[in-house]
């Protein structure tokens, strides 16, 4: 299983195959039946997200639409979807909820695009939020993303 360091956690591409991302993804769908989230409904197949994962890879990458589960301290805490369209990344995040009010969506969100911008040639980062989701919006906003004027998205760029 190869996994990548990116600030202080461990990405790891999603491997089906594997006990533990199966258990974390059983417990990931768990949790979204309990959420009442118009985000969630709106992201179609979560399912399409874990997978059509990429799990093969050697290295981050952003080129194939890949779901990465997130370690700290060797437990997976969340995951993150990576997808670019028409030099854009797309990313979706969702921490555990036992993990939720650890700062994790920030330093995540914020060590992942810090490592994107800087890697790799893109015009922006975009990730979708729940309108309600004020814990999510406060994240992403600590992360140095701002909200796009046209629509509830929020996105960060190369300065």
């Amino acid at each position: 299983m190869t996994s990548f360091k990116i600030g202080r956690y461990e990405y790891c591409p999603f491997n089906i195959k594997e006990k533990s991302h199966l258990e974390f993804y059983q417990k990931l769908l768990k949790e979204l039946d309990n959420e009442d989230s118009d985000l969630i409904n709106n992201l179609g197949d979560i399912d399409y997200m874990f997978e059509k994962s990429n799990m093969n890879i050697t290295s981050f990458e952003i080129n194939y639409p890949t779901t990465y589960l997130v370690s700290d301290n060797g437990k997976f805490v969340a995951f993150v979807y990576v997808y670019t369209f028409n030099r854009v990344v797309l990313l979706y995040l969702g921490v555990l909820e036992e993990y939720r009010m650890n700062h994790y969506s920030t330093n995540i969100n914020r060590d992942l695009s810090d490592y994107i911008l800087k890697n790799f040639d893109i015009d922006y980062i975009q990730v979708c939020i729940d309108e309600e989701n004020i814990g999510s919006i406060k994240a992403v906003t600590n992360a140095g993303f701002v909200q796009d004027a046209n629509n509830p998205s929020y996105f960060t760029k190369r300065c």
